[in-house]
């Protein structure tokens, strides 16, 4: 099978044939050994091309939509090949607050294995009931990542027996993750650029070891966010490049899932010798691609998942009109609450929702004549707040309204009829995180 795949694509006369030296942690040979491992339980997942969403981009634009994996995440894969190597009946252990546990919890009831997953306090109640709906012993533990981690290492100390299974870092991972690449050869042979999120750099370094050793031409770019941009930093460092970043890091990014500090070092070698870029987007930039992506695609990605998307959306690299991009879109295990976030900042960012401010006459009868005048010009509030009267007269009344518009020209018009009438009106500022 391997020597009829690796045939089709010789015509290139750049193969990168299996390195018995082992240059890398591991060689194509292993991507397919994994994907022999999970196709019982890993889901072939779609690649589609959305012709609204490449018209916005500029570009031929598909992707390949890990957010219908098992556990709504790519994480499984690698996962499950690593515990396919492990006996059966072994006690597996994890630590992480999202994708990693629940992947890890599911592939342990699959192959019969016990999974204890080490997950901090703060974690979100809807990943940890998944973690556990998937079979995972949970234990909460530490008011942050590091001191769960902390705290699974102590435990490993004291039970030898128990086999850890990290994120990223590890052969049998990053071989699972792989075998997205084979799938999108398989299911686009001439794509020309792939997308991938970076955070501790397992995902992107299966997929380019796969990709440029099957078809050397294609182009592989990676993304991190502005407010946790460890891998960039160190992929320019590696390359002798001048960087910098006008943001600062963030305590709590939008992409939470690639907010990585120490990407693993098995990975970073190969994504330093086969990935062509890296490059960074910022938090307003995901959020409206995570609402975009809903809105005309009806995906439902996580902040983490939207990033390569940002990343095109955002023309973050340069690509041609005719270029066929696929982007990873990773996961779409986010909180109803951050997709309403999400999709609330995109709003006012496309600014069909704004925020004003008018002051008016004290009294129902003028609220109401305001409510009339906004409802004339089509325009639907959604929240109404009468503010203190810190810079209003007694006899006035401020309010603070968000309102949604068809246009801004809509906004133009209400101010005209507020200041016939004498009412102050003013707009509240919508800013934008910049890099």
């Amino acid at each position: 099978m391997l020597f009829f795949f690796l045939k089709e694509f010789w015509s290139d006369n750049k193969i990168i044939s299996h390195m018995s030296d082992q240059k890398y942690c591991i060689g194509i040979e292993e991507v397919y050994q994994a994907k022999e491992r999970i196709k019982d339980h890993a889901i072939v997942t779609p690649l589609m091309h959305y012709d609204n969403l490449a018209s916005l981009c500029g570009c031929n634009l598909n992707l390949k939509l890990e957010t219908m994996q098992r556990c709504k995440a790519f994480k499984f894969r690698g996962a499950l090949n690593k515990l396919r190597t492990v006996p059966s009946g072994s006690t597996v252990v994890a630590v992480s607050a999202g994708n990693h546990s629940q992947g890890v919890a599911l592939a342990a009831s699959l192959t019969n294995c016990k999974s204890i997953i080490y997950m901090p306090e703060n974690a979100p109640s809807s990943k940890v009931q998944a973690t556990q709906h998937y079979g995972g012993s949970v234990i909460q533990i530490g008011s942050t990542f590091d001191e769960a981690k902390s705290e699974m290492m102590k435990a490993l100390a004291q039970h030898p027996e128990w086999v850890f299974v990290p994120p990223y870092n590890d052969p049998h991972v990053i071989a699972g993750t792989g075998t997205i690449g084979l799938e999108i050869l398989d299911q686009m042979r001439d794509v020309d650029t792939v997308v991938v999120p970076i955070g501790g750099g397992g995902l992107i370094s299966g997929i380019a070891l796969t990709l440029k050793t099957l078809k050397p031409s294609i182009r592989i770019i990676g993304v991190n966010m502005a407010s946790c941009p460890y891998t960039y930093k160190k992929f320019n460092e590696a390359k002798g490049r001048d960087f910098s970043l006008g943001s600062h890091e963030a305590m709590t990014p939008l992409a939470d899932g690639i907010a990585v500090k120490s990407p693993g070092e098995l990975n970073l070698k190969i994504i330093y010798d086969l990935v062509d870029d890296v490059v960074v987007v910022n938090e307003d930039e995901v959020a409206m691609s995570v609402a975009l992506l809903a809105e005309r695609a009806k995906i439902i990605s996580e902040g983490a998942g939207a990033t390569s998307f940002a990343a095109v959306y955002n023309h973050k690299f340069s690509f041609r009109k005719d270029e066929k991009i696929v982007c990873i879109v990773s996961g779409g295990n986010i909180t109803l609450r951050m997709l309403s976030r999400c999709i609330d900042r995109a709003l006012f960012l496309r600014r069909a929702r704004i925020s004003v401010s008018v002051v008016v006459p004290y009294g129902t009868s003028h609220l109401a004549a305001l409510i009339q005048l906004f409802s004339k010009h089509h325009a639907e509030v959604v929240s109404c707040l009468s503010a203190p009267h810190v810079d209003t007269v007694a006899n006035k009344e401020q309010y603070l309204i968000i309102i949604d518009v068809d246009c801004e020209d809509v906004i133009t018009a209400i101010k005209q009829d507020c200041e016939a009438k004498g009412w102050n009106f003013n707009v509240q500022g919508t800013t934008s995180i910049g890099e």
